[in-house]
């Protein structure tokens, strides 16, 4: 299955940039599939490279963190420039689930980057986060929401 668009966490753009960290292999090639498939990367709207002009949560979280001319900043850049950006529109998720979501993961930030997986394309979050996202939670978040949460690893048969 080769996914239209997905959710990627900014621990996985990160991982890229760091050689030390375990997941560093599998996210670099990772980001190397995703940079040559057709795949889009799923955010909030209201994202743009311009961090004055930005408006977009996941958007403003990567622009914060990702180091300028390091892998991660360079697979959004290539994608923003590209057009591969698939933008999400939350307002529409029904109540009953973002209350469910906010049981269920409680730091905000992770919280809208599955929100955007539940309004996305695709329901397809790669994230390295065992913290707020461990495997006990990432099995009720398929079961409830049908959301796949899986790491960079998991992810390139998908891409």
């Amino acid at each position: 299955m080769v996914l239209r668009a997905v959710t990627v966490d900014t621990n996985v753009l990160m991982h890229a940039d760091n050689p030390n960290e375990t997941e560093f292999a599998a996210a670099v090639q990772f980001l190397q599939q995703l940079s040559r498939a057709s795949t889009l990367l799923s955010m909030d709207e209201g994202f743009c490279l311009d961090t004055s002009k930005n408006k977009s949560r996941i958007g403003h979280e990567y622009l914060e963190r990702l180091v300028f001319g390091g892998a991660g900043y360079a697979i959004l850049t290539h994608l923003a420039l590209t057009g591969r950006i698939d933008a999400v529109c939350c307002k529409s998720i029904p109540l009953a689930i973002k209350r469910k979501l906010n049981q269920i993961v409680s730091n905000v930030r992770d919280r809208t980057f599955l929100l955007v997986t539940c309004g996305a394309k695709e329901k397809f979050l790669v994230s390295h986060d065992f913290r707020d996202f461990s495997v006990r939670k990432r099995t009720l978040i398929k079961k409830q929401f049908a959301v796949d949460v899986k790491t960079a690893a998991e992810a390139l048969g998908h891409i």
